[in-house]
């Protein structure tokens, strides 16, 4: 039998909306927080505003989101990455070459632990639609074409290399988008804003009462409003990478999506989820994903080794460990 579990970074958004509102209301705010959201990227994405005069720039926010969406979707057959996969080789836009350009800088990094060109191997388990464990043979060939080092880039031209290889940059690209969003917001003379791509959250300023936002850091494996951390955040994303995420439970045996890419099999290695905090919610993206591949030890020694990002880790004891500036971001 199979269970499916739901997705919990839709749960943590409509937590982390209600959050902010409270929090609001508590203060004797007067500026009422509004939400558009739409559905992308497979998630639910949502812009949290004050101002009736921002929402046309918050609704072309969520249009650059959908846009972006043709240019990245792994499954979509009329996005830019599904006719590069199926090709193997062409001419990008400068926003997928940026993309994978900093997603390969990642996998070089990780020694390869963190890989981009994991796209089939992902097939094979279908998280987003009827999840199952692979056949094993399937999943040996399908691991034998995993190889980010490959990847190459030359002008606007990307070739994969292996041509059964297929990228996924699932694990770098709702950041980035989340990135060109805040930018958008911000010339459009938006001040104060809350942008969650499933659960990816980015802040745009502080709040409007010119105190920082709380943004709650979700327990793995508990109810959707137990909280590891809170943090304040003033222009800073925060991102979660956690096997809670998207996973399903076959003949008694849960199978997370986190993989490792030298067997295609549930990465297991005693986290449970990673928490970045950073300026940069492409980087925290990659780096949620990157340091729980790399593990508790060298995780932690990575991102302590960055300047202005900070991570939390929580292992399957539920236990956190946190980088060595995380502890002076959280609320007490």
């Amino acid at each position: 039998m199979v269970r499916r579990a739901k997705n919990a970074k839709i749960a943590l958004i409509i937590f982390i909306t209600f959050f902010f509102a409270l929090s609001l209301s508590g203060c004797g705010q007067k500026a009422a927080a509004r939400t558009e959201q739409t559905f992308a990227l497979d998630t639910l994405v949502a812009v949290t505003y004050y101002r009736d005069a921002d929402r046309d720039a918050v609704l072309d926010a969520l249009a650059l989101c959908r846009e972006y969406e043709l240019v990245f979707s792994r499954t979509n057959p009329e996005s830019e990455l599904y006719r590069l996969n199926a090709a193997g080789t062409a001419a990008v836009s400068p926003a997928l070459r940026e993309v994978l350009t900093l997603a390969l800088s990642y996998c070089a990094d990780s020694g390869g632990r963190y890989d981009v060109t994991m796209g089939a191997v992902s097939a094979l388990y279908d998280f987003g639609g009827d999840a199952h464990r692979p056949d094993g043979a399937a999943l040996a060939e399908a691991v034998s074409h995993v190889g980010w080092e490959k990847v190459r880039i030359e002008g606007d031209t990307v070739t994969l290399g292996d041509p059964a290889a297929v990228l996924d940059l699932g694990s770098v690209a709702k950041g980035w988008i989340a990135d060109r969003m805040k930018e958008l917001l911000a010339e459009r003379g938006v001040e104060h804003a809350i942008l969650s791509l499933g659960g990816n959250i980015l802040t745009l300023g502080g709040r409007p009462d010119g105190a920082a936002y709380k943004v709650g850091i979700q327990y793995p494996e508990k109810d959707s409003t137990a909280l590891a951390a809170t943090v304040r955040t003033r222009e800073e994303s925060v991102v979660t990478s956690g096997v809670y995420e998207r996973f399903f439970v076959e003949n008694g045996t849960v199978y997370s999506h986190i993989l490792d890419p030298e067997t295609g099999l549930p990465l297991q290695n005693g986290l449970l989820a990673v928490s970045v905090v950073g300026p940069c919610s492409a980087r925290c993206d990659a780096l949620s994903t990157l340091c729980f591949a790399l593990g508790l030890d060298e995780g932690l020694a990575y991102i302590d080794a960055l300047d202005g990002y900070e991570a939390v880790f929580v292992t399957d004891d539920h236990a956190l460990h946190r980088s060595a500036g995380f502890a002076a971001l959280e609320v007490a």
